[in-house]
């Protein structure tokens, strides 16, 4: 079924199209990430090159050690995350895409199920 766009929907992907990475925007909002694309686009948000922030984590009420990755670097289980290097801090990481643990975070204007 077709879910259609609601006015927050929209001004929150025109805030952040182009700074989250549109897997993690769809997440948040929850669409696929074929959905954001193609609203990108109707948009005409495409031309953003921003840089992207990569992990799912800066946007969780549940980082800051309120799941096992945050309080003890210890992988969620289900999660979807890419292996990765932290050159200045000299150690290895994941980038998140994807977390059965995600809840928005407040300060972002969404609730668990997304835009309020």
């Amino acid at each position: 079924m077709k879910q259609f766009w609601n006015e927050k929907e929209e001004q929150f992907l025109r805030s952040h199209y182009g700074t989250i990475v549109g897997c993690h925007i769809a997440q948040i909002l929850g669409r696929s990430e074929k959905s954001i694309q193609q609203k990108a686009a109707t948009l005409d948000l495409c031309h953003r090159k921003k840089r992207l922030r990569d992990t799912l984590c800066w946007f969780c009420q549940n980082a800051g050690g309120r799941c096992s990755w945050s309080s003890r670097f210890i992988p969620v289980e289900n999660w979807r995350a890419v292996p990765t290097y932290i050159a200045n801090d000299n150690q290895s990481s994941f980038i998140v895409k994807g977390c059965p643990q995600f809840i928005a975070n407040e300060i972002i204007g969404l609730n668990k199920r997304g835009i309020k």
